[in-house]
């Protein structure tokens, strides 16, 4: 991305910003391989040599880590899409059910019984099903609250919480899109937050040119504060593996790994859902519904 001066920042390439999370995620299954089974390495074709570490296994080990990392960032998916129900005119809903309170919740209880389980080398196998259940639960009680129904100014008909927000959202952004390509003058008009008349054309786009500015400040903070959030579901994840390789210590690496199969397809549920979501807004934007004939006239 290019600044001000023109020059190129480098620390806002994606690549830069997911690294850390990636290599994060190579060092944990790492720890997790060495935590299982001793033939979970066999398996995952993590071989380590008289020599250390070769070329291919740190490679593969490397595209593990950017596995787990990926899997681990499925509920900021969640989180994002249905962030419509975190704040209530302004202010910011700290419940149960917010996904950072959640989140912090979850990573307590977890690193909690990691400690116990650490001393006592003993856990129930229920428990990190459970804990990843009520994790689940919490994110598709989001997705339900999103795709509840309002009435929304400049829409005929009540749509759902996620697809007002995107409509809100994106005509918004594409009022300062279309206002910079097209260069049309705002004489007689009134921005909205300053309340500032606009009788020119250039002062229409140095409108333009603030309000990009801010689309680009919170798309910064979400964007670097994601890398982040991804280290701390990181760990989260885990925690929750260390648990469920403790309770089945006793079985083989096979039993381990789709022990350990189960918990990510329960972990990656909501996100699942989010392709739901998505499927609602393309069609109330369509507007199929209302454009379809419900009693076809007979061939």
């Amino acid at each position: 991305m290019n600044g001000e001066n023109g020059a190129y920042r480098w620390w806002e390439n994606y690549l830069v910003r997911y690294l850390m999370p990636s290599i994060a995620g190579a060092v944990i299954v790492n720890w997790l391989v060495a935590a299982g089974h001793p033939c979970v390495r066999n398996l995952l074709l993590l071989e380590v040599g008289n020599q250390g570490l070769q070329t291919p296994t740190l490679a593969l080990l490397f595209l593990y880590g950017n596995l787990f990392c990926y899997i681990s960032s499925y509920p900021i998916l969640g989180f994002h899409v249905t962030r419509v129900v975190d704040f209530e005119r302004g202010a910011w809903h700290h419940c149960v059910w917010d996904g950072y309170v959640s989140t912090l919740l979850i990573a307590f209880v977890i690193f909690l019984l990691s400690v116990v389980t650490i001393e006592s080398s003993r856990v129930n196998p229920v428990v990190p099903f459970a804990i990843a259940l009520v994790f689940v639960g919490l994110q598709l009680y989001r997705i339900n609250l999103a795709l509840r129904e309002v009435a929304f100014n400049g829409l005929t008909d009540p749509v759902s919480k996620v697809f007002a927000y995107t409509f809100a959202l994106s005509r918004r952004r594409g009022v300062v899109e279309e206002s910079s390509i097209t260069k049309q003058s705002a004489k007689g008009q009134e921005d909205q937050e300053t309340g500032d008349k606009f009788d020119e054309e250039a002062e229409w786009r140095k409108r333009s040119v603030w309000r990009r500015e801010l689309i680009d400040t919170y798309r910064h903070m979400r964007e670097h504060g994601n890398s982040a959030f991804i280290f701390v579901l990181e760990l989260t994840l885990a925690g929750l593996c260390y648990l469920l390789l403790v309770a089945y210590k006793a079985e083989n690496a096979s039993y381990q790994l789709a022990a350990l199969g189960v918990l990510f397809a329960l972990w990656a549920l909501p996100a699942m859902f989010i392709h739901l979501v998505g499927q609602h807004i393309e069609r109330r934007f369509s507007l199929y519904d209302r454009k379809v004939n419900p009693h076809p006239p007979h061939s």
